[in-house]
């Protein structure tokens, strides 16, 4: 059953294209900060450039490593030419001890995966892809691509971190059809793990001289001398220990993890080299061959299988492969299996340029197949428009795949429902001008809906539209008569009073007096709006009690003004008359006072004949030519007043308080 399975394979997408943003936007593919390829302008060649992806399943990790990892991703010819074109992906992951730029020139493969994947793109032998490369080694120099309670989430990382942020930071194929993983090693090993635990995620897999195939022939059997040696090993030494020491360590802590012991892991060997079989068991749970009879499904549920193996494999993972490849013949699971004259790394690059490209190229699907992947019908849009304008706006949606004329669009709900129509036949978001006033409603946000039949399928999107207006300047500032009042004979620059204006489009104003200011009397303020007195002379009551002033308020930049009337009440202070408060004989109580004003005369041959209460803008209030004791006052306004009372002839006054 060692066959190959039909591929499926189809003419890269090329529409129609108008400017706008699409599922993944191209322009974000280059985080700020990190580094790209210098020759990224060049359509002629495909460029390399590396990311940071954060993978919040890796923070807190016992080891220490950075949850955020460098990822090297390879962007094909043309991707930057051609915004309407999407690609399939390959995620390939490198061994042990190694890191994302282990496929690089100069990265120890002694290969330059850019160069290959050019040169079989410019060649028409395989169609244009993305290639990512994470880095997945950690601080025991390898992750086993395992989720770990002591290491990190590293599966999760693979599978789901990563794959989102390539699908939203670049042009891919978001759906499983057109998405494969391959590895080498650790990576080949970690390949079919995730394989079979994610059949949802990837469509075709490829494993290179692949690791830890079969548990028992290789961890227990041709290393386990390896395994023993870590045992007994000291985690001081680490760095010095032989690589296979290492890994086995690296192994511990991903399949048997234990904070309480020296690696934070648990080794399923003694010492002596017996094997304790609970610990055993769970490093089982691990075993691709052991996962099998459990993961058949999965593994049946892909497009096409394939890994190979040197039949001298350095570390003697030849027989491993060819047992597993057994296993899946003996479950009905269809792949190729291939051993090839050579070692464990010594023809990577030859193996990727002849075998793996191209068996993802023939396998990977470069359009949309199925409705898993729906590209946006419509999208998110934010018009910004002057206040009481027309709004006349054409709805896109992702042009790269839809036939614009075709599409149906309703305007489902909205802050501006009422406002806003949309234009069946020409596919625009009306409203009427009268109804955009942007002192009224600075923003709307619009749920519209979108349906397009596609083929059998009727497929519907919705989208947030933002309708922002720009305020201009279409009010008059909003000023209104005022009254002040001051005591006559003030000092010049004495304070009247702050006239209040609003200019509702936000536009600086400032005052001018243009009438009734008799003799300059008052001074005021352009920007602050206060009336000072200016020429103190003119403050006279007996004279003028009252002055008239017309103010104007002026927009700083606009056209428009306001006038109001600012009414100023001279109050008249009776210097000629004597202050109650001096004489003995005369007591005006409480002051203040909110209810009964008490007036008493304390000497039987003096009497009150009149009483006279003024406010503070001039005005009598009360007044009573008789004998009076008392004047209820709880009716009056709080504030100051002027208390005049006559006794025996002679006027008297006092200032009294009124409160509530």
């Amino acid at each position: 059953m060692k066959t190959w399975l039909i591929y499926i394979s189809a003419f890269s997408i090329f529409l129609f294209c108008t400017p706008g943003f699409s599922q993944n936007p191209g322009s974000e593919y280059v985080p700020d900060g990190e580094k790209s390829d210098a020759a990224y302008l060049s359509s002629s060649e495909g460029i390399v450039v590396d990311v940071v992806v954060h993978s919040p399943g890796l923070e807190n990790n016992l080891l220490g490593d950075s949850p955020d990892r460098d990822v090297t991703v390879y962007l094909p010819p043309g991707y930057h030419d051609n915004p309407c074109m999407y690609y399939p992906v390959v995620y390939l992951l490198h061994g042990y001890n190694c890191d994302n730029h282990i496929f690089l020139k100069d990265g120890g493969y002694n290969m330059d995966m850019k160069n290959i994947l050019n040169d079989l793109i410019s060649q028409d032998i395989i169609s244009p892809l993305i290639v990512v490369m994470p880095n997945s080694k950690n601080d025991y120099h390898g992750s086993m691509y395992t989720n770990s309670m002591v290491t990190g989430n590293w599966e999760d990382f693979i599978v789901d971190d990563m794959v989102n942020y390539v699908d939203r930071n670049f042009r891919t194929l978001p759906q499983r059809e057109s998405r494969g993983i391959a590895g080498h090693s650790m990576g080949g090993y970690g390949t079919f793990k995730l394989a079979m635990r994610n059949p949802q995620v990837y469509h075709a897999l490829y494993g290179l001289s692949s690791g830890m195939m079969v548990f028992e022939d290789v961890i227990l059997g041709i290393w386990k001398e390896d395994l023993r040696q870590a045992v007994i090993s000291d985690p001081d030494d680490f760095e010095t220990l032989d690589q296979g020491v290492q890994s086995s360590i690296a192994k511990a802590a991903a399949f048997a993890p234990n904070p309480s012991t020296k690696y934070f892991g648990e080794f399923p060997i003694t010492s002596e080299g017996v094997v304790i079989d609970s610990i055993w068991q769970k490093w089982l749970k691990h075993d691709p061959y052991n996962m099998l009879p459990s993961h058949k499904d999965s593994l049946l549920k892909f497009h096409a299988i394939q890994f190979d193996c040197g039949e001298s494999d350095l570390f003697g993972l030849f027989p491993s492969n060819v047992k597993f490849s057994e296993a899946l013949d003996q479950h009905g699971i269809e792949h190729v299996f291939e051993g090839f004259e050579g070692s464990h790394q010594d023809k990577i690059g030859e193996r990727i340029e002849q075998k793996v490209l191209p068996f993802f190229s023939d396998h990977l699907a470069d359009t949309l197949v199925s409705n898993s992947f729906i590209p946006n019908l419509l999208y998110s849009h934010c018009f910004e428009i002057d206040e009481n304008s027309h709004l006349r706006e054409r709805i896109l949606p992702d042009t790269c795949y839809w036939d614009v004329d075709s599409m149906q669009y309703q305007l489902i709900y909205g802050d501006g429902a009422d406002i806003f129509s949309i234009n069946s036949a020409t596919n625009e978001i009306l409203a009427d001008s009268a109804e955009l006033d942007y002192e009224k409603k600075e923003l709307y946000e619009l749920l519209v809906q979108a349906s397009y039949k596609y083929d059998t399928m009727e497929i519907t999107d919705t989208a947030m539209i933002i309708i922002k207006l720009r305020n201009i300047n279409d009010n008059a500032p909003v000023f209104h008569d005022t009254t002040f009042s001051i005591e006559e004979n003030s000092p010049a620059l004495t304070h009247v009073g702050t006239l209040g204006a609003e200019d509702l489009d936000g536009d600086i104003i400032y005052f001018e007096i243009i009438d009734g200011n008799i003799n300059g009397t008052f001074s005021i303020s352009k920007q602050l709006g206060q009336i000072r007195i200016a020429n103190p002379d003119s403050l006279d009551y007996e004279s003028m009690p009252q002055f008239n002033l017309k103010v104007v308020v002026k927009e700083l930049f606009g056209p428009h003004t306001d006038t109001a009337t600012v009414i100023i009440n001279i109050i008249d202070v009776v210097t000629s008359i004597p202050s109650a408060e001096d004489q003995d004989f005369l007591k005006i109580y409480p002051n203040p006072t909110g209810g009964i004003l008490y007036l008493d005369v304390l000497e039987n041959s003096m009497q009150i004949s009149e009483v006279e209460i003024i406010n503070i803008t001039g005005r009598t209030i009360y007044h009573k030519a008789e004998s009076i004791e008392q004047v209820d006052v709880s009716g009056f306004s709080k504030g100051l007043y002027f208390v005049k009372v006559r006794v025996n002839g002679n006027m008297y006054v006092e200032k009294v308080i009124i409160q509530e």
